[in-house]
């Protein structure tokens, strides 16, 4: 083998180590976007859960308040009642 090819085989070896070294590079950092996307979104999904939760308390602790002052006739509410006063009927 002469050394001209030698050296070609060792420029394109090179070459092509570079190569895929960028390209599992750019691959780690396209699912490290993908998994900060995720888990931002899962954190909103989240939040959104605890706030429709808490709006959810609030109209089961209205309905009861109203129950003791006898404006209402059961100490329960009914659970579409509730998704009715809470989302509105183009979002269901």
């Amino acid at each position: 083998m002469g050394l001209g090819c030698r050296f070609r085989r060792a420029v394109v070896t090179a070459i092509m180590n570079l190569f895929l070294f960028f390209w599992s590079l750019i691959t780690l950092w396209g699912i490290l976007i993908y998994l900060r996307y995720r888990w931002r979104k899962m954190e909103e999904e989240e939040q959104a859960m605890y706030e429709m939760v808490k709006k959810i308390i609030a109209v089961v602790q209205d309905h009861y308040k109203e129950w003791e002052r006898n404006l209402e006739r059961y100490p329960y509410v009914g659970i579409f009642h509730v998704r009715d006063s809470l989302i509105p009927p183009q979002s269901r």
